[in-house]
């Protein structure tokens, strides 16, 4: 519940600094057509490396390669909402991301057996500016960033059992750029990079890149990698650093001007 009410409230926030920035009375009197919206669900196979460290049971190596994922049958899941009014080159971005590695960590040596389940689920409210208009766009943005990770661990040492099942959400303001140059008619390169600036991590960072084939007026075809690098430190001795990455296939779906 926490997490649901946390996150109505970014996008709330979001909504709010839209209308600040929108000159609504131009925007009202504006053709539908002055709109462009995307909608893409995206697929992908996350691997992940670093550490993690719980206070009661230690720091673990994290280590799930790109072949791993399938076999447990985690893939990483996105869906992403665009919306820009053309006049103004305002727009708003909506975002969502799950992934889970499970039976992934490798515990501390004192551990007879141990096993963990690391999912991770982050949701992005941002504004847009797009900076170049045309066959090739550029953007930038800035907003919030909600990342929930969930953690599960269990292991039984000398000392006995040992369960550890907590929340942590890590809410960063980011500011990033987005590059599409134009290959060809329908191929465009994909170039995009954020990072924190003073939030509850102590660095988020993520970046993409990769190739976008548009089918015709309505359907691209999108081949991106993505990373992600999170260090991030809680009180109570919980402590995350690693980078997420790994290959996705999206659908792009655009209408509008």
């Amino acid at each position: 519940m926490r997490t649901l009410v946390t996150s109505l409230f970014i996008f709330v926030l979001a909504n709010a600094a839209v209308a600040e920035d929108y000159n609504f009375s131009t925007i009202r009197s504006s053709d539908s057509s002055d709109w462009e919206f995307m909608i893409s669900p995206t697929l992908g196979i996350p691997a992940s490396s670093g550490d993690l460290t719980i206070d009661s049971v230690g720091t673990t190596d994290l280590d799930v390669g790109l072949g791993d994922t399938p076999s447990n049958y985690r893939p990483w899941l996105g869906l992403d909402f665009e919306m820009i009014h053309q006049p103004s080159r305002l727009g708003l971005a909506l975002g969502i991301s799950y992934t889970d590695l499970e039976n992934s960590i490798n515990g501390p040596d004192r551990f007879f057996s141990f096993d963990a389940d690391l999912s991770r689920l982050q949701m992005d409210a941002l504004i847009l500016f797009r900076l170049i208009d045309g066959d090739s766009t550029v953007d930038l943005y800035g907003g919030v960033q909600l990342t929930q990770y969930s953690v599960q661990a269990g292991g039984q040492d000398p000392s006995g059992f040992i369960d550890y099942n907590e929340d942590y959400d890590i809410i960063d303001p980011v500011i990033g750029l987005r590059a599409s140059p134009a290959l060809t008619d329908t191929l465009s390169l994909h170039l995009q990079g954020d990072t924190s600036i003073g939030g509850d991590s102590d660095t988020m960072t993520n970046a993409s890149a990769g190739l976008i084939w548009q089918q015709n007026e309505v359907l691209a075809l999108a081949f991106l990698y993505q990373v992600q690098w999170l260090d991030f430190k809680d009180d109570d001795g919980f402590e995350l650093d690693t980078v997420t990455h790994g290959p996705t296939f999206g659908l792009q779906f655009r209408f509008g001007s």
